[in-house]
C-alpha cells in the first residue's frame, strides 16, 4: 500500500509542471534576442533618365561630337541626340556606415524593341572626349564601374557619354527602347 501511494503523489507533481510550460495556461511568451548588424547604407542617383538617339535628327548640328546622317561609310557611331552635350549622364553615388565592400555595376535588359537591328552590344558607354568606349553587357553579366572599401565620405559621381554603332543594316522604327541599369551594392 505504500508503494501505491508515492505514485499517486508523482502524478499530480508532474502534471503540476508540464502546466507551468503552456498546457492549460491562457498565454505563454519566450523571449529571443535578434542582434541587427547593418553594415552600411548605400545611395544611387541617375541624373538624366532618358537618353535619345532620333536619327531624324542627330547630325553635327544637333550633336557636335556626331558625323552627318546617314553616314558615308559603315560603320559609324553616333553620340546621342538629346542631351547633345557631353557628360549625357551623372550617377551619383554614396555609400555610409559601416560599410566594407562595395561596387556600382552597369547592364542592360536586352536588344532595343521593336527590333531595329541594333544590339545591345551595339550600344556603348565610356569616356567620349578620352575615346574610351566598352558595349553595354546583358543583366547577367554586368560591368564594374568602380568599387571600394569603407565610406566614399561623401557624394561621388560618375560621368557617363554614350554612343551607338550603325552598320547599315537597321530597320526603321519608331520608338525602340532598351534599359541600362546601374546598381551599387555591399557584399
Amino acid at each position: 500500500m505504500k508503494k501505491l501511494f508515492y505514485l499517486l503523489l508523482l502524478v499530480p507533481i508532474i502534471a503540476s509542471g508540464v502546466s507551468s510550460t503552456g498546457v492549460g495556461v491562457d498565454k505563454t511568451t519566450a523571449s529571443l534576442a535578434v542582434p541587427m548588424d547593418i553594415k552600411g547604407n548605400v545611395k544611387i542617383k541617375i541624373g538624366i533618365n532618358t537618353v535619345t538617339w532620333d536619327f531624324n535628327n542627330i547630325g553635327p548640328t544637333v550633336n557636335p561630337n556626331n558625323p552627318d546622317f546617314p553616314p558615308t561609310s559603315f560603320p559609324e557611331y553616333y553620340e546621342p541626340s538629346d542631351p547633345s552635350d557631353r557628360y549625357y549622364q551623372t550617377i551619383e553615388y554614396q555609400v555610409t556606415g559601416q560599410a566594407e565592400d562595395w561596387k556600382v555595376t552597369i547592364a542592360g535588359t536586352g536588344d532595343p524593341a521593336p527590333a531595329c537591328v541594333i544590339s545591345l552590344s551595339d550600344i556603348e558607354y565610356g569616356d567620349g572626349a578620352a575615346r574610351v568606349w566598352t558595349s553595354i553587357p546583358p543583366s547577367a553579366t554586368p560591368d564594374s564601374l568602380v568599387s571600394g572599401s569603407g565610406n566614399t565620405k561623401g557624394k561621388r559621381y560618375i560621368y557617363q557619354d554614350y554612343r551607338v554603332r550603325i552598320d547599315g543594316n537597321e530597320i526603321n522604327t519608331s520608338g525602340s527602347t532598351t534599359t541600362i541599369i546601374y546598381t551599387i551594392q555591399i557584399f
